[in-house]
C-alpha cells in the first residue's frame, strides 16, 4: 500500500507556518477557483510547494483533480474536495494536557 501524505491542504498549511501570511491569499484563490482557472492556481501552488521542498501526495492530488474536474463529477463533489483541502489547511492540533494518575490523586 502506498504512503498517504494528506490532501493539498496539508503541505500548504506547513508552508504557511514557515512562510507566513503570504501563503493564505494564494490558498484562498485556489479554493475559490472555478473549473477553468483551477489549473492556473494549482500550478502556482505546486510550484511554490516544490521550491520549498514540500512533500506533495501526487496520487491523492490526481484523485482530487479527477473528482473536481472530471466530466462525471458534480459541483458537490468538487466542493467536498475543496472542503477537505480547507480542513487540512486550517487544522490546528490541540495541545494535550497531562492526565492525572491514581498516584497523583492519592493523599499519602
Amino acid at each position: 500500500r502506498r504512503q498517504e501524505w494528506g490532501s493539498l491542504g496539508l503541505p500548504m498549511r506547513e508552508l504557511a507556518e514557515t512562510r507566513g501570511a503570504s501563503v493564505d491569499p494564494r490558498f484562498r484563490q485556489l479554493l475559490a477557483a472555478d473549473r477553468n482557472s483551477l489549473p492556473y492556481y494549482l500550478r502556482q501552488a505546486v510550484r511554490l510547494l516544490h521550491t520549498a521542498n514540500a512533500i506533495i501526495d501526487y496520487d491523492r492530488l490526481l484523485d482530487d483533480l479527477v473528482t473536481v474536474l472530471g466530466r462525471r463529477s458534480s459541483d458537490e463533489d468538487g466542493r467536498r474536495v475543496r472542503l477537505e483541502w480547507a480542513r487540512e489547511y486550517h487544522y490546528r492540533p490541540t495541545e494535550k494536557r497531562p492526565t492525572s494518575t491514581a498516584a497523583d490523586t492519592s493523599l499519602t
